[in-house]
């Protein structure tokens, strides 16, 4: 099925199309409410070119990817994409958190999902950053986590900690600060008389950038267009900058 979407992306553009597939192992009758996991990155453009590498962790459920492209001579910037499980309460059913466990159980490794993401985002980091003092890495997805502790939303706690002992920083929202415009990425819908209205809950999408190679932030944000709503709570993010 994800070779086959692959295939419908691709005829879709009249321009260069990478597409790269993390994708999770599950039976044809699987409901698709149980199919959770997995990540598809498309990339088009003068960007296609560009892709010279990309991996994804062991577990099977796509929790975390990398992508590599080439900026120029010897130097490589590094999109990891990930998307933090949240804990599940039953420790039988099928969210993404019990069969991240289950993967790790297989193993021995006593580790929590969670960690386990982190762990295998920061051992590819290191190895990308010191293949070259020039290369550069950016961290985007759904985390689940807010940037403070004290903002409202996600179940993981402590991600400023985390990305500022690993060098990571959150260039957008220090700019959303310093403008006073709050950002949302994840949407939660009302009912109002005949309608549904939309409105932003909390900031628990990311994109972060490393300190390593000075990577810099223009501008950045979030679509409110609502017509995201059909296909997601969760809204797009943008950021752009010079590589």
């Amino acid at each position: 099925e994800s070779n086959h979407l692959a295939a419908v992306i691709r005829k879709k553009y009249l321009i260069n199309v990478q597409v790269r597939i993390a994708p999770i192992p599950v039976d044809r009758h699987t409901p698709r409410d149980q199919r959770v996991g997995g990540q598809m990155i498309i990339v088009i453009g003068r960007w296609a070119n560009k892709v010279v590498n990309f991996i994804k962790d062991p577990s099977n459920q796509g929790v975390v990817t990398g992508l590599f492209l080439r900026t120029g001579h010897k130097r490589q910037l590094i999109i990891i994409s990930s998307y933090w499980p949240i804990v599940a309460i039953d420790p039988t059913s099928g969210q993404l958190w019990n069969k991240v466990k289950l993967h790790l159980n297989r193993w021995g490794n006593t580790a929590s999902p969670l960690l386990y993401c982190q762990r295998f985002i920061n051992e590819h980091l290191v190895k990308h950053l010191r293949a070259n003092f020039f290369n550069t890495a950016v961290l985007v997805g759904d985390l689940n986590a807010t940037w403070t502790p004290t903002a409202r939303g996600g179940v993981h706690t402590g991600l400023q900690s985390w990305a500022n002992s690993t060098g990571w920083s959150n260039p957008l929202h220090s700019l959303s600060l310093s403008d006073s415009v709050p950002i949302f990425t994840h949407w939660i819908g009302h009912h109002h008389l005949d309608g549904v209205s939309h409105t932003g809950h909390s900031w628990i999408d990311h994109l972060l950038l490393h300190r390593h190679g000075k990577l810099r932030l223009v501008t950045g944000g979030t679509d409110s267009n609502e017509s995201w709503i059909q296909i997601s709570d969760h809204s797009v993010q943008f950021d752009t900058g010079p590589l």
